[in-house]
């Protein structure tokens, strides 16, 4: 996914192309962040997006998550989503654990992700169970990102038979 954000607190814009389906597809959002509010040892974010893809159209994506800082280092962190779209089955639900590692003052950084993904029309199911390793690597200070991350996908279409995958990406943050 490439794209251009702007980092204005706490609305920010973004637009872009990313690649579905072997295809280009444009696309633009806007999102309201609150952050930081402590809890404890934890600290949680909410997060409020209204979006437009040129082959989805319009939709929403309302996130809660949870981090906790073990060093500075390394953190864990706890993703509830959930996503309303022209394409979407009801609403899309997502639960992820996310443990991130700074290799390199965050020129270097590694996260072990476990996912789980989940409908509600035309009844409650799950879709798919996901695990990957993102490496990402800063290309150029302090804006540009590559991502490269081995994957091994469960999806119920398929009885929940493991499928490999690799994905690959840049992340451009302005």
């Amino acid at each position: 996914m490439t794209g251009v954000q702007t980092c204005a607190l706490p609305i920010s814009l973004g637009t872009g192309i990313t690649i579905r389906d072997r295809k280009a597809v444009v696309y633009s959002r806007i999102k309201l962040l609150r952050r930081s509010i402590k809890i404890k040892s934890w600290r949680a974010n909410f997060r409020q997006s209204v979006f437009w893809y040129s082959d989805d159209g319009y939709g929403e994506l309302t996130q809660v998550d949870f981090d906790y800082s073990f060093t500075k280092k390394m953190l864990f962190r706890t993703v509830t989503a959930g996503l309303y779209s022209k394409t979407s089955q009801g609403f899309g639900l997502e639960q992820s654990f996310i443990l991130s590692y700074d290799l390199v003052k965050w020129e270097r950084m590694i996260f072990w992700r476990v996912s789980g993904f989940a409908h509600t029309e035309p009844f409650y199911d799950i879709d798919k169970y996901r695990m990957d390793i993102v490496y990402r690597l800063m290309i150029i200070k302090p804006w540009m990102f590559f991502d490269i991350a081995p994957q091994l996908e469960f999806p119920a279409d398929d009885d929940f038979k493991g499928i490999y995958g690799l994905k690959m990406g840049i992340d451009s943050i302005f």
